[in-house]
């Protein structure tokens, strides 16, 4: 069996890009906090957060997470378009960080399918998620 080996440039970048987004979510997470924790202690309805007030601010803080499962969704759709037309995994040209076996013919069609319907499943719980949101919001929020 063909291995693809790993390419170390991209292995450095992505662990570099792994470790910048963890303290981004971290920095933003703490950011949240605060506003909550300021919230509990002085509960002004005026005082909110990027003025959102804080069903608004679960509402854009899902909305960011929906979009992103979303684009996940599209990228993992695509890599299994390229993988079942080429009936190679992984496809000719990807870079890959660590060192991967080749799977081609049927092997490789069939990791593009599930490819694709992993991306189906992301779109879903993408979906889902927003469903359920919007329904806890109108149950929290007072109609009127």
């Amino acid at each position: 069996m063909d291995i693809q080996p790993a390419d170390r440039g991209l292995r450095k970048r992505t662990l570099v890009w792994l470790v910048l987004l963890t303290a981004l979510g971290g920095a933003g997470l703490l950011v949240v906090h605060g506003w909550l924790d300021h919230r509990r202690h002085r509960p002004d309805p005026a005082a909110g957060l990027l003025g959102l007030d804080l069903p608004g601010v679960f509402l854009v803080l899902v909305a960011i997470l929906c979009l992103l499962v979303i684009g996940l969704g599209i990228l993992v759709w695509r890599m299994g378009a390229q993988v079942r037309a080429a009936a190679r995994f992984p496809p000719p040209g990807q870079r890959v960080i660590r060192d991967t076996p080749i799977l081609q013919g049927v092997a490789a069609i069939r990791r593009g399918r599930l490819l694709q319907c992993l991306a189906v499943v992301l779109w879903l719980c993408a979906l889902g998620l927003g469903i359920f949101t919007w329904r806890l919001l109108g149950l929290l929020i007072p109609a009127g």
